[in-house]
């Protein structure tokens, strides 16, 4: 029954900080502002994979360069700690946005190509088949100071880089995800996948 009680509560929490997250970006119209640029989202908390210090992560699109660094300074020029930072590839902005730091990560590489999105889909999949413990063991390795891909990888015992071998999940089929999750301990029974 305590085990019952503490996954319960954990996952309140977990909701509790996607509800917050998600009120938080609403009443900024942040994503509204960046609407021509396919904002989406790539956060770990709407995973649940995320710490207290996780950030709301967006990738956006752009196609002018100069007209996205124009809105984001916009869009989040007015918010805390806002810094905008550029490389070759993409344009960076960080904020506090109530109490989330946020991070918007634009270039002209489509979403769907984005490494962020990528391994974004593969953290989707793998949490929709995986139990809690997943989730918990993932949390665990990150609150020692890893990031998520290598912690990911740590959990499910993935051979080589972490980042290449999360990213290679992208190509298993739900049977071979079902597969290695059973390995590491973390599939989804049943009786919980019903309680949900």
């Amino acid at each position: 029954m305590h085990q019952t009680t503490k996954l319960t509560q954990t996952q309140d929490a977990a909701l509790d900080r996607r509800i917050a997250a998600a009120e938080a970006l609403a009443q900024s119209r942040v994503l509204e502002a960046l609407a021509p640029y396919s904002p989406t989202l790539v956060s770990t908390i709407w995973v649940g994979l995320d710490l207290p210090e996780s950030d709301i992560d967006v990738v956006c699109c752009f196609k002018c360069r100069s007209q996205f660094e124009r809105r984001l300074i916009e869009t989040l020029g007015g918010l805390k700690d806002f810094t905008l930072s550029s490389s070759k590839e993409a344009l960076i902005a960080r904020a506090t946005l109530g109490a989330f730091p946020l991070e918007i990560y634009g270039s002209n590489v489509a979403i769907s190509e984005q490494v962020a999105f990528r391994h974004y889909q593969v953290m989707q999949r793998l949490t929709s088949l995986s139990s809690a413990d997943f989730s918990n063991r993932v949390k665990a390795y990150k609150t020692e100071g890893l990031k998520t891909e290598p912690a990911i990888a740590a959990v499910l015992n993935l051979q080589g880089e972490p980042f290449a071998a999360v990213m290679a999940l992208e190509c298993a089929s739900e049977t071979e995800l079902v597969s290695i999750l059973r390995n590491a301990g973390c599939l989804r029974l049943a009786t919980e996948a019903g309680a949900d």
